[in-house]
């Protein structure tokens, strides 16, 4: 099967089709499509895609921020080479041998055209009407509509579940379904696997074991069951080690980061600063604060995570999109700091904890940016789906610790709309939907009742950083909040 992409679905076309960087690794991307599990076979790279060297600072420092506690990840990925790559650049002031150099060592290139086949190595097909399983090469391949059909009755097959480890051991992440089968021998399974065969009965050592059904989808590993096609003898499946799930594309999700150009937010921006003077808002805290309709993400692939619980991570080819999307961005003035550990002091008064963390730190110290940055770019985030009716997936975000700036962007090429709507005017009202916007969010902020952040204000599902480094009170000075009218849980 072959997958063109195009602009559109090239996100999620990046975040599927991986392929190790390394020969011998044969874990490549899941792709589902309809009821098949199919895996990367090769991926046609198109042209590459330039990155300077101040998006790769940011790109860099985007890693680092939210793997921070993962060497060896960072190793692995190769982020200490780029940390070098950065440092040696510093000395070169030559732009063009700066991006020549970036272009060897970093190289990054687009997708055309991916290959695909079914998901061999990991699942069978099984018909839910005849109960029969079968290898790939056994089923019928519907060509006009792209799926697999039974020999026997001709209806759509479906794949077969997958064994994911429970602990982490040496053992393989996944395995698949018919190798743990109750009372056979497991190096015998193994070896049938391997040869594409279905296992002999050991009752009574002339059936084979090629029906399978589920009792109940509910309690998959507890209700599935392999029968035997002579004896129909009926055996369960079990693993100490591993348990039972449905096999789907999620057995593989992409370490994606992303970078931006700074260059392009320019572009025919509005700057918001100009119609945000309000009791909601502080603009003389911020250096800028524009919406950009021609802001260009650039999105990579570095790596991806193979299983469920216990998961395989494995270094990436490194693929990619530039996206060019509607943008938010805000940079603060360095005296925001000052003020926003003001306010967390003046909150955190009375607090058994956080009185202590925050007095004994001062405005320059990196986490407390980090958690303004942070902070900011969820508030924003937050309040896009209310005034946009978007999911909150739409969006995504960067904040860039080294120029003190967040970038809100909207996840579709040309964008949606949603950030070009606190450009503009409410009708009836006869002031900008900015005001609306950043009123709605400082009551959200002011009226909830947590310590710091949860998922009624500013937490939010799908955060990288776990959300880690996150307070509601963080946006306090940016949002003219007096600290003694918040409300609180402690």
């Amino acid at each position: 099967m072959v997958y063109s992409t195009t602009e559109e679905d090239m996100g999620d076309a990046v975040k599927q089709f991986m392929l190790p960087a390394s020969e011998g690794i044969f874990r490549t991307g899941l792709y589902q499509y309809k009821t098949t599990l199919f895996k990367t076979k090769s991926v046609d790279a198109g042209s590459t895609m330039p990155i300077n060297e101040d998006e790769l600072r940011i790109l860099v420092d985007n890693f680092d921020r939210i793997y921070k506690n993962d060497p060896e990840l960072a190793n692995m990925l190769g982020i200490k080479e780029l940390h070098d790559l950065l440092n040696s650049l510093s000395q070169i002031t030559d732009k063009d041998r700066k991006q020549d150099i970036i272009g060897e060592i970093f190289q990054v290139n687009r997708m055309t055209k991916v290959e695909v086949h079914f998901a061999n190595d990991l699942c069978q097909f099984w018909c839910s009407h005849c109960r029969t399983l079968f290898f790939e090469e056994k089923a019928i391949i519907d060509r006009k509509y792209n799926i697999y059909r039974c020999p026997k009755c001709n209806r759509t097959l479906q794949v077969t579940p997958v064994w994911v480890l429970k602990e982490k051991t040496r053992k393989s992440p996944t395995t698949p379904l018919t190798v743990w089968i109750s009372g056979a021998k497991n190096e015998e399974l193994w070896a049938a696997w391997k040869g594409h065969k279905a296992p002999i009965c050991p009752i009574c050592h002339n059936g084979k074991l090629d029906i399978y059904y589920s009792r109940s989808p509910a309690r998959l590993m507890e209700s599935s069951r392999i029968e035997c096609d002579t004896c129909h003898h009926q055996f369960s499946l079990f693993s100490q080690n591993y348990s039972l799930i449905n096999a789907t594309e999620n057995l593989t999700q992409a370490i994606t980061i992303s970078t931006y150009n700074r260059s392009m937010l320019y572009m025919d921006a509005f700057d918001l600063r100009k119609v945000l003077e309000a009791p909601c808002f502080n603009p003389s805290l911020l250096d800028e604060f524009i919406y950009s309709p021609n802001a260009l993400v650039k999105e990579i692939v570095l790596g991806y995570t193979f299983g469920a619980n216990i998961t395989e991570t494995i270094k990436a080819k490194r693929y990619g999109r530039d996206l060019k999307t509607s943008a938010l961005y805000l940079r603060l003035k360095p005296a925001y700091y000052y003020e926003a550990l003001k306010f967390l002091r003046e909150v955190y008064e009375n607090h058994p904890e956080y009185n202590k963390k925050y007095k004994g730190i001062d405005a320059n110290n990196e986490d407390l940016h980090k958690l303004v940055l942070h902070s900011i770019a969820h508030g924003i985030k937050s309040m896009l789906p209310a005034t946009s009716g978007l999911a909150l997936d739409s969006f995504a975000y960067i904040y860039d610790l080294t120029n003190d700036s967040v970038l809100v962007y909207e996840q579709a090429p040309g964008g949606f709309g949603a950030c070009a709507e606190l450009s503009k005017m409410e009708e009836i009202k006869k002031e900008s939907i900015a005001v609306e916007f950043f009123t709605k969010l400082r009551d959200n902020v002011t009226e909830c009742t947590c310590d710091d952040r949860c998922k009624y204000c500013i937490a939010m599902k799908g955060c990288q950083e776990m959300n880690e480094a996150l307070s509601r009170f963080a946006l306090g000075p940016l949002l003219k909040i007096d600290p003694h009218d918040v409300s609180w849980g402690f």
